[in-house]
């Protein structure tokens, strides 16, 4: 997961579904309020102590993440360009991320649902600080937003 695009929720899109280590089953047990917490608790440990130090492990540059999210989909939808635009932005490569941020705007447009419509007016601010030579400030600006929208400030450094 990027800090840029701007998010305002948590999602992991990379690798296989986290299984449950009690019978290996992609689907974890949820039918009773105990059940559930059960599974929830698991959860919560293996993706403090296996999960995410491995995904992060693999992402520790700008250079890295961008290597994962071009390895992501080879038929990349309007979020996976907006992804690369961004990081592309964050490696000062801004003629590759124009292209992205293109690509995005198109499929965000041809989507047409309600909320494509913020998202391509996003992808096009960022188009326009990169012609204005704004689109470093404008990522650091969108990575404080997401840090602040997740409350991440105690364990995500602002430098990074």
């Amino acid at each position: 997961m990027s800090l840029v695009p701007p998010t305002d929720h948590f999602y992991l899109t990379w690798g296989e579904r986290l299984r449950d280590p009690r019978n290996n089953r992609e689907s974890w047990p949820g039918q009773t309020i105990e059940l559930a917490d059960d599974s929830m608790q698991l959860i919560a440990h293996l993706m403090q102590t296996q999960v995410l130090p491995a995904y992060y492990t693999r992402i520790e540059t700008a250079a890295d993440f961008l290597d994962l999210v071009l390895l992501k989909r080879t038929d990349p939808d309007h979020h996976v360009h907006f992804e690369r635009g961004c990081c592309l932005i964050k490696l000062e490569r801004f003629e590759e991320a124009s292209h992205e941020l293109a690509a995005a705007i198109k499929q965000y447009l041809e989507d047409g649902r309600e909320w494509c419509f913020p998202k391509a007016a996003q992808c096009e601010q960022m188009l326009k600080a990169i012609a204005e030579g704004t689109a470093l400030d404008l990522y650091e600006q969108w990575k404080a937003e997401t840090i602040q929208n997740l409350k991440l400030e105690k364990i995500v450094s602002q430098k990074n």
